[in-house]
């Protein structure tokens, strides 16, 4: 299985975690169309219910590298590029009408979490007690 490919199972699991009403986020770096298709039509659904843009009904973060042809261009290029050269309309989010947050640097927290394969867990942390999700993740210090 390569970076970008995931599996069915996986996939399903993903999308009924996100499907529940106690998760109002999800934070995600795969890059796989189905997955997202699911994603967004959660997010849209729950936008129409609670009447509220799609962003703020349901979360949706993808990695800093952006997801091609999947969510529109990340945020660092919009000092470079046109409102029409960003916005293209041929993205899967914006044919859903969707919204999905591409931070600057890194990944963004979120209700529901999965954590990039770059990212380190150390278990002998989080079995500590009253352990937190980011004792379980050795960081290297900023310059």
């Amino acid at each position: 299985m390569n970076k970008f490919d995931i599996s069915k199972e996986l996939r399903e699991f993903i999308l009924a975690i996100a499907k529940r009403e106690d998760v109002h986020s999800v934070s995600c770096p795969f890059k796989d169309t189905i997955l997202w298709e699911g994603l967004l039509d959660e997010q849209i659904k729950r936008a129409r219910k609670l009447g509220k843009a799609p962003g703020d009904a349901f979360l949706l973060c993808g990695p800093d590298s952006g997801i091609p042809g999947i969510a529109k261009h990340y945020p660092m290029l919009l000092d470079e590029l046109s409102e029409e050269e960003y916005c293209t309309g041929d993205t899967l989010e914006e044919k859903m009408r969707g919204d999905i947050h591409i931070p600057y640097e890194g990944v963004c927290g979120a209700d529901f979490f999965i954590y990039p394969t770059w990212r380190r867990l150390d278990s002998k942390r989080w079995e500590l007690e009253n352990a937190r999700l980011d004792w379980a993740t050795p960081a290297k210090s900023c310059n």
